[in-house]
C-alpha cells in the first residue's frame, strides 16, 4: 500500500492484470470508462481524471487539494463494451482496487515520492469469449453471487493452483534430490570396488613376486 503525508500531491499509475495469467486487462472496445476513488467506509465516489497509456497503465493524480482527510483510499475502474449477446446490447466491466493508498499525518513517514515511478498491480479477475467477462459468463450459467464474491472464488483457486503447484515443486525437488543422492551412492560403489580391484590387483602382484622370489631362492638353494 501506499503511504502519503496529507495535503501533498500524490502520482500513481494503476496496471490492471488478469490474476492467472498476468496479462493486462483488454480494453479495446471499452467505452464510458471511468475511475473513481473514495474513502474506505465511505459510500462517495469522486471520479478522477486520467491517463491510459498504450501498455495499459492507467496514471492519475490525487492532488494536494483532494488530499485533505486521513485514511485509507479504494479506487474503482468502470466501463462498458457493445455486444449482441446482452439484452441492454452492453456489457459492464467494473474492477475494484481494494486498499491503494493510505493518508496519514505530516508526522508520520511516508513510503513514496511525489514522482511518477509508482506503479501499483492491480490483479483481478478476467475472461471469457465474445468480450465477456469471467463473472458475466458465470451469471449467464446461474450464479448468483456478487462480483466481489465470485473475485473471492477465483483468488481462492488461484491460491490452490499456487499451492498446488508449490507442492509440485517441492515434490520435484525432493525427486531430485534422491536422484542425486543415487548418483552419489553409486559412485561411491564405484569407487570402492575400484578401489578393491586396485587391492586385489596389488595383491597379486605381490603373490607373483613372492613366487618369483621363492623360485629364484630354491634355484640357488639347489645350486
Amino acid at each position: 500500500m501506499i503511504i502519503k503525508r496529507i495535503n501533498t500531491d500524490l502520482f500513481l499509475n494503476l496496471f490492471f492484470k488478469e490474476i492467472i495469467s498476468q496479462s493486462p486487462l483488454n480494453y479495446n472496445g471499452a467505452l464510458g470508462m471511468k475511475l473513481e476513488i473514495k474513502k474506505v467506509n465511505s459510500s462517495i465516489w469522486r471520479e478522477q481524471d486520467y491517463t491510459l497509456t498504450d501498455d495499459g497503465i492507467i496514471h492519475f493524480q490525487w492532488n494536494s487539494e483532494e488530499n485533505n482527510s486521513l485514511g485509507t483510499y479504494d479506487a474503482k475502474l468502470s466501463y462498458y463494451k457493445t455486444s449482441g449477446i446482452s439484452e441492454t446490447g452492453k456489457l459492464s466491466y467494473v474492477y475494484d482496487a481494494i486498499s491503494l493508498f493510505k493518508i496519514v499525518p505530516t508526522s508520520v513517514a511516508e513510503n513514496t515520492t511525489t514522482d511518477t515511478s509508482n506503479t501499483i498491480d492491480v490483479l483481478v479477475s478476467w475472461g471469457g469469449a465474445d468480450g465477456m467477462s469471467a463473472y458475466d459468463i458465470a451469471v449467464k450459467h446461474g450464479y448468483t453471487g456478487t462480483e466481489v464474491d465470485f473475485a473471492n472464488i477465483e483468488i481462492n483457486n488461484a491460491e490452490n493452483e499456487l499451492e498446488r503447484v508449490s507442492s509440485e515443486i517441492l515434490r520435484a525437488q525432493q525427486e531430485n534430490s534422491r536422484n542425486l543422492n543415487e548418483i552419489a551412492r553409486v559412485g561411491n560403489e564405484s569407487s570402492r570396488i575400484s578401489a578393491e580391484n586396485a587391492r586385489v590387483a596389488d595383491f597379486n602382484n605381490i603373490k607373483e613376486e613372492a613366487a618369483i622370489l621363492f623360485e629364484t631362492s630354491v634355484f640357488y638353494s639347489l645350486s
